[in-house]
């Protein structure tokens, strides 16, 4: 046996994907992307594509931490009239934050609204805020595209006082429509369409909120 510690080897890439007995044994949803996995794979190693390190902010994601910069971004949407995909996340009835990202340039913006329990905006700040956000969500002309947004997303705003108008497409309906016995979680989607790393087991139940 060879003493000291082992020489370093050339860097080990590893890209996983379902194990063939597991879809084998039931989960026919999963076999149509077996072929993604691999295509995947192979762009990676071609240099087609790059992995993101999905612990650090996706390339040009901004959050808009002041109401100028927010303002900049709705006179922006107005004028442009994108298409943008847009996500929430809550806690509960409260809204922790809401993204939006255009789908052409695949730019992103993170508007804050709690961290830590806590409102991120005080005083007349909120109002601004919830009108400059309620322009690109009543707008007809800027384009919306949900991930189940018909079910939880676009509810969810209703109930917090704004009007969706811009209404366009739901990733999911359009998922289920082609693959109904495929998951459909978002991950998942991220992963087989958009050649993203997982990202769920970044956080866990117990974790604070807006970490």
């Amino acid at each position: 046996m060879p003493r000291g510690r082992p020489k370093a080897g050339p860097e080990v890439l590893v890209l996983p994907i379902m194990h063939p007995a597991a879809i084998l044994r039931g989960q026919w949803g999963h076999d149509p992307f077996q072929i993604v996995f691999l295509e995947n794979a192979r762009k990676v190693y071609e240099g087609e594509e790059k992995l993101l390190d999905i612990e650090q902010p996706l390339p040009g994601e901004r959050v808009l931490r002041s109401i100028p910069e927010i303002e900049e971004y709705v006179r922006w949407a107005e004028a442009a009239r994108p298409t943008l995909a847009c996500d929430i996340e809550t806690a509960g009835e409260s809204l922790t934050c809401i993204g939006f990202c255009d789908i052409e340039t695949e730019q992103p913006v993170v508007i804050p609204y709690r961290n830590s329990g806590m409102g991120y905006w005080f005083g007349a700040r909120t109002p601004q805020v919830d009108q400059l956000v309620g322009r690109i969500l009543a707008n007809p002309e800027i384009r919306l595209v949900f991930q189940n947004g018909a079910t939880f997303d676009i509810p969810m705003l209703e109930r917090l006082g704004w009007r969706v108008e811009g209404y366009e497409d739901d990733t999911l309906i359009m998922h289920r429509n082609c693959y109904p016995e495929a998951p459909a979680a978002l991950e998942f989607l991220g992963i087989v369409y958009g050649g993203l790393p997982a990202w769920k087991w970044l956080s866990s139940p117990d974790e604070g909120e807006g970490k």
